[in-house]
């Protein structure tokens, strides 16, 4: 017996209801299908609000994200104008969002029925909106709508054909509405647990952050400093090492001594001493990416040639998973453009600030037009170097270098300015234990988290296919059955329909006469 909402067929019956429900389809149970109004809306507030897209994204209809339209006579309000209790379903839409679903609750505005929206109104006295809605649901995030649907570039869609022919299953109203009472028990239950841990979820970014910024002023390893005192090189030592080293490279000698004269430090925190104030430019080199060549795309399979882009760069590290590949030809064009495992990236457009490290697999990969790479980086652990710039200190210096324009940008030459604490080697190698035997434990934690709200959607799911496969609350004989409703509902469509036909016959007899 199958038993998988995957499996329904429209015109198939996948599994045994119990006694009492029926196999239908959508259409039986609709008053009317169709498509919103098309005229062309305006966002300035002016006229009737009037549904679109966006307006159901978050699953429930959002009046701030609705267009409006003006100059409209009473014919076409009375024939676009939402009731409460009906269904808007999104049709066309990616495939992420195609059959999302909202359901019209009371209000005491207006609202129109907007084009790329399908509007279901349902017969009230067979089925329970709620209840559709919620099966709608069960359908969109257990992939039914996916093989149903047309699908062409970036957007798929549900005919009303199609969607009039899917099969659902149906109980007594009486039982529709303790189902749904049920559901929403539970799922209150379930969302209490979901903001719960979500909202751990946010204080482990806050005690991150906590713990980089303790680490960066020296807090973190106070103790062990005071310890190992006599046997620490003065940064300040070390500083001076570092530029005379790069000295001997003409290219960098005397770049930012001699540019910034005045103290850019003034308002970072006070350093423990034996740490010094030191610049990005003074430690290392900043060199950007390159953007594909014209006419270039990326390979349809792995390469030897990866190519690392903003949307890659997570949690301080790399998603190898997303990772794309170049072909020979266009690698040859752009060779010089590599990071190395030994570098750091940093994304200067789109999401600005993003920095971490190169995974060993990805050592000498093409970087991206959108990111720079810290490289040469001399006198300082490039971990340290990694956890200052995304510690909230870091990253409050990056986002007052970023230029604002149409596309905000974060130049090379800035990044080079950027203000960093230097303690000594040893006490860099030492925080950089300490920052990562905590992050180590709150990285557990919230990969329990993770699993837990994985749980919590699967036990959604679990929820929703027991309600419709009549598992979820007790069966009461005395309900009257859904074959019943159904025939009883077929009978006045009937009547309804034959009084359409002859309302038509009689306008066009008295047109001829």
């Amino acid at each position: 017996m199958k038993d998988k909402v995957t499996d329904i067929e429209t015109d198939g019956m996948p599994y045994e209801l119990p006694k009492g429900w029926v196999w239908t389809n959508i259409e039986a149970v609709s008053e009317k299908i169709s498509n919103g109004i098309t005229r062309r809306q305006n966002k300035d507030g002016k006229g009737i609000p009037v549904t679109r897209i966006e307006t159901i994204s978050d699953g429930r209809i959002n009046l701030k994200k609705v267009g409006y339209l003006d100059n409209l006579d009473s014919e076409i309000i009375e024939k676009y104008k939402l009731l409460l209790g009906d269904i808007l379903f999104s049709h066309i839409n990616s495939d992420l969002h195609l059959g999302k679903t909202a359901i019209c609750r009371p209000s005491n505005k207006t609202l129109l029925h907007g084009m790329n929206l399908l509007l279901i109104r349902l017969c009230r006295d067979v089925i329970n909106p709620d209840f559709f809605n919620y099966l709608c649901n069960y359908y969109r995030f257990s992939g039914f709508f996916m093989p149903i649907a047309q699908h062409a570039v970036n957007q798929s869609s549900i005919n009303q054909t199609r969607l009039k022919k899917i099969s659902i299953s149906l109980p007594p109203l009486p039982e529709q509405y303790r189902i749904v009472d049920k559901i929403e028990e539970l799922f209150t239950k379930l969302d209490a647990g979901i903001v719960s841990l979500k909202k751990v979820q946010a204080q482990l970014k806050q005690y991150r952050q906590a713990v980089l910024k303790s680490a960066v002023e020296g807090k973190l390893t106070a103790e062990w400093r005071a310890l190992h005192k006599d046997e620490l090189e003065p940064a300040s030592v070390l500083l001076e090492r570092i530029r005379k080293e790069k000295s001997k490279d003409a290219k960098y000698a005397g770049r930012l001594i001699d540019d910034d004269k005045q103290d850019t430090t003034a308002d970072l925190p006070d350093l423990p001493d034996g740490w010094v104030w030191a610049k990005v430019g003074e430690i290392s080199t900043v060199k950007g990416g390159k953007r594909l060549p014209k006419g270039h795309n990326y390979s349809d399979e792995p390469t030897d040639y990866p190519y690392i882009r903003v949307t890659d760069f997570d949690s301080m590290a790399v998603n190898i998973e997303q990772i794309r590949f170049l072909k020979q030809e266009t690698q040859r064009l752009i060779s010089r453009y590599t990071i190395s495992k030994d570098d750091l990236y940093i994304s200067i457009a789109g999401s600005i600030g993003k920095i971490g490290t190169i995974p060993q697999q990805l050592d000498g990969a093409n970087l991206t037009e959108n990111a720079a790479k810290i490289a040469e980086i001399e006198g300082f652990d490039r971990k340290f170097l990694c956890y200052f710039l995304n510690s909230s200190i870091g990253q409050e210096q990056i986002g007052s270098l970023v230029v604002s324009s149409n596309q905000p940008k974060l130049a090379l030459f800035r990044i080079e300015k950027i203000d960093v604490p230097l303690p000594s080697l040893l006490e860099q190698q030492r925080t950089v234990e300490e920052i990562e035997s905590r992050l180590s434990i709150a990285d557990e934690v919230e990969a329990v988290i993770n699993a837990e709200l994985k749980r919590a959607e699967r036990l959604r799911q679990s929820i929703l296919k027991q309600a419709f496969s009549g598992k979820l609350v007790s069966q009461d004989p005395n309900d009257e059955p859904a074959s019943v409703l159904l025939e009883r509902i077929k009978r006045e469509k009937g009547k309804s329909d034959n009084q359409k036909r002859n309302q038509k016959g009689n306008a066009r007899q008295m047109k001829l006469l």
